[in-house]
């Protein structure tokens, strides 16, 4: 249904930044969050992220997300599926950035299980040989951008424009969360800022 409404929505205008501007917004962005302002921290980065500029999406995907500092928009109450929704972001937000070298790279020879991450359990049989399938077209070191039309294809992940939409309009805003101490990624320890 979500995806079905932002399907009709169109995104909104903006206007790229230049190569030059980009080390300045992600600054930007990292002080917004430690200050706690986690909202406008996501408005920066998502300002060129959803252009389909591919190093804004690297820095969601690669830097912002995965390290429990930001957390994108969502449609329901982050408590109730946040590991999921955590891991959904990153895998979408990596897929679409695949023309950046770094994560091109990454997704063949990681491609999307994300399992040393966050154990994942389906459900759905057919979703589980879904994420197979784009997994190992990934890791086959074949033209990684049919691998993501394939994911695409397999409603793993949206249209990029309906991505877009939905984070546009999605009702609860970007926070921060705060990583645990220690080196661990269990996305059950983390814990929002104090600010949020």
């Amino acid at each position: 249904m979500a995806f079905a409404l932002a399907a009709v929505l169109a995104p909104i205008p903006v206007f790229a930044q230049t190569g030059d501007e980009q080390p300045a917004l992600k600054k930007q962005a990292f002080n917004l969050i430690r200050k706690g302002n986690c909202a406008e921290a996501w408005k920066i980065v998502w300002h060129e992220a959803r252009q389909g500029n591919s190093q804004a999406l690297a820095s969601l995907a690669d830097r912002l997300l995965p390290f429990g500092i930001l957390v994108p928009p969502s449609y329901f109450p982050i408590a109730e599926n946040f590991v999921q929704h955590f891991e959904d972001q990153i895998t979408a937000l990596s897929l679409y950035a695949w023309r950046n070298p770094e994560i091109a790279e990454g997704l063949k020879v990681h491609g999307i299980t994300l399992k040393d991450r966050f154990p994942r359990h389906f459900g759905d049989k057919k979703l589980v040989e879904d994420y197979r399938r784009v997994d190992a077209c990934l890791k086959s070191n074949k033209n990684t951008g049919k691998c993501v039309e394939l994911a695409i294809k397999l409603k793993i992940i949206p249209p990029f424009d309906v991505y877009v939409s939905m984070m546009d309009i999605a009702p609860r805003e970007a926070f921060c969360m705060a990583p645990p101490e220690g080196p661990t990624t269990k996305a059950s320890e983390m814990k929002p800022l104090s600010s949020q």
